[in-house]
């Protein structure tokens, strides 16, 4: 291999810098933090806000109180930590944007009413009963405690808090002390109450439902517990009949779209101008501390982006195309393109109006798109077709994405929209906890230094895929990096071979070695040689299999987890998503 003295810095790029700052620690990557956890939960303690300022230059969603309406702002405590271990530390504010918990959804409403808006106009309203899914869970013993039936004309049932049933539930109750009981094992449609949705009216299994009187019901007693949704074995999903306000929908409440997460909460409107301003409003309360002189956050990271967005009718949906304000439109491919169009525009104009807020027009909303296919595939139209208003994007699950050899393109893609400008925050998480095999852990840093680019940021996450506090919940020194980061391996090497684009004389990623089982690549950088090997087959029960011994053409020193290299190797064996950074001296 022939490698010149041109490093990756020396290349001429028109694409905009990531950012004007130095990494925090002694890595040579752009990294961040991202976690849930709030500085008020035992597990969490102010050493960890300052271990991540300390490591991290970006910080997401890092909290400090959740005040009883539900909505998290930029407390002073955390900022001021982290501003104190690094003044430049950027802080970025986690919240979900199609997927609002209720209540959220009562700070928008009171903020409708203090403000002469409709409430109505914040969601979207099915025209007909519409059958969606609204979990992801397989269980067909989806239950939940109830706490108490009030007896009146009509059926009142209050359930455990935080339990969310949606409009159009269908509820069957079980377990009711006394085989016999009149109503064990009977089916109910559920109306929630505005005011409080744990707490639903029963109505009659038919079509249209009526009240169900419970005056006559005996006494309910011990434990029992409903099955929420009509659980179809045949697709294996939970589906729930949304009354539509052209169905039995008692009013334009009633018939509020529901989304895929949570038990179904409402779906927003995107293309509302009420929705807007009042999710705006939302925003600013967020980003802003509770100080004198207000200091502001840095940006907003927009989870469940694109969920409203979803067409596939056996997969999570959410039916957009039954609502009255969709419904107009000519065919189904016409309503999810005026969809994107209203999701697009609307964050466009949070930027904007946060930007104005805070005086930082360097302000970034970024949606958070979860993993590659969803930008090159299932939501492609929406994530590349508006890469000039969504130029600023986090893939949630980088590493458990790249499991396989099929999805090397998906890297490639990445990389071309970097070098063409576009902005990447990029998890890579072991989806275990910790101690994790030391050759899975240098797969997911050998993607990383993969993609390196100025447009990337990283972060090395200890724990599920879905779990960001890791375990133990919240302590981020123990799940928010990883110590070979703090080795410098250097720029990266322009050599003369082909790049896995077919080029020469780049310094980008190219095939190292492949066989039938998988195919190695690599990249190579001043103080290091850099290797990953995807399989053709996923899953943690498939790492390390098929392993292969692979001839290095010189003497490298394998980087260990104390961050030393003393042993010297000629060859090195990578098993299904194993990897290895080979230090090119002794450290």
């Amino acid at each position: 291999m022939l490698y010149s003295a041109t490093d990756s810095q020396g290349r001429s790029h028109t694409h905009p810098q990531w950012r004007d700052t130095t990494p925090t620690s002694s890595s040579d990557l752009n990294t961040f933090g991202f976690d849930y956890v709030r500085l008020t939960d035992p597990q969490v303690t102010p050493q960890a806000l300052t271990f991540a300022a300390s490591k991290h230059d970006t910080v997401i969603g890092t909290k400090a109180v959740w005040p009883s309406a539900g909505v998290d702002y930029n407390d002073t405590e955390t900022a001021t930590i982290l501003r104190a271990e690094n003044p430049s530390v950027e802080v970025i504010k986690y919240i979900p944007y199609h997927s609002m918990s209720y209540f959220t959804a009562q700070w928008l409403e009171a903020w409708c009413l203090a403000s002469g808006h409709n409430i109505v106009d914040l969601y979207m309203h099915y025209a007909v009963d519409t059958v969606v899914r609204i979990s992801g869970d397989t269980d067909s013993n989806n239950e939940s405690a109830v706490t108490g039936v009030e007896f009146n004309t009509t059926a009142a049932v209050l359930f455990n808090r935080d339990t969310q049933i949606p409009a159009g539930a269908k509820i069957n109750f079980t377990r009711l002390t006394g085989a016999d009981h009149p109503i064990n094992n009977a089916q109910f449609v559920a109306l929630p109450d505005p005011a409080d949705n744990r707490r639903i009216t029963l109505y009659t299994d038919t079509l249209p439902p009526a009240p169900v009187d419970s005056t006559a019901w005996p006494a309910l007693a011990g434990t029992w517990s409903y099955a929420t949704n009509n659980f179809v074995a045949a697709a294996n999903r939970h589906e729930v009949t949304v009354p539509g306000v052209g169905g039995w929908a008692p009013n334009q409440a009633d018939s509020r779209a529901r989304v895929r997460w949570n038990g179904g909460w409402l779906a927003i409107n995107p293309g509302s101008q009420t929705w807007r301003l009042a999710y705006e409003a939302l925003c600013a309360y967020l980003i802003t501390e509770q100080s004198t002189p207000a200091q502001y956050a840095h940006g907003l990271l927009l989870d469940t982006f694109e969920g409203l967005a979803e067409q596939n009718d056996l997969a999570y949906t959410s039916r957009i195309e039954n609502t009255v304000e969709y419904a107009a439109h000519p065919n189904k491919a016409a309503v999810y393109a005026a969809l994107e169009a209203d999701l697009v525009a609307a964050s466009s104009a949070l930027k904007n109006a946060m930007a104005a807020l805070s005086g930082n027009p360097a302000f970034r909303v970024i949606p958070n798109g979860a993993e590659y296919d969803y930008f090159y595939d299932q939501f492609s139209s929406l994530y590349e077709g508006n890469k000039a208003v969504l130029d600023d994007v986090c893939i949630e699950y980088a590493g458990s994405s790249l499991t396989r050899a099929r999805y090397i393109d998906r890297m490639q893609s990445v990389y071309n929209d970097m070098d063409a400008g576009r902005r990447f925050l990029l998890r890579m998480e072991t989806r275990t906890v910790q101690p994790v095999d030391r050759a899975f852990s240098l797969f997911l840093l050998g993607l990383i230094y993969l993609l390196k680019h100025d447009n990337a940021s990283f972060m090395y996450h200890h724990g599920g895929a879905g779990n960001y506090g890791g375990n133990p919940y919240g302590d981020m020194t123990q799940t928010h990096w990883h110590a070979n980061l703090e080795v410098s391996l250097g720029a990266a090497l322009v050599r003369g071979g082909s790049d896995f684009w077919g080029a020469a004389n780049t310094d980008r990623f190219y095939i190292f070695a492949s066989d039938v089982d998988g195919t190695v690549y690599a990249r190579d950088y001043d103080n290091a040689l850099v290797l990953v090997r995807l399989g053709n087959v996923s899953g943690a029960a498939n790492i390390g299999l098929q392993p292969n011994t692979l001839p290095l053409g010189g003497v490298f020193y394998p980087l260990q987890a104390d961050n030393t290299a003393q042993m010297q190797v000629n060859s090195v064996v990578l098993g299904n998503t194993n990897g290895a950074i080979l230090m090119r001296s002794a450290v």
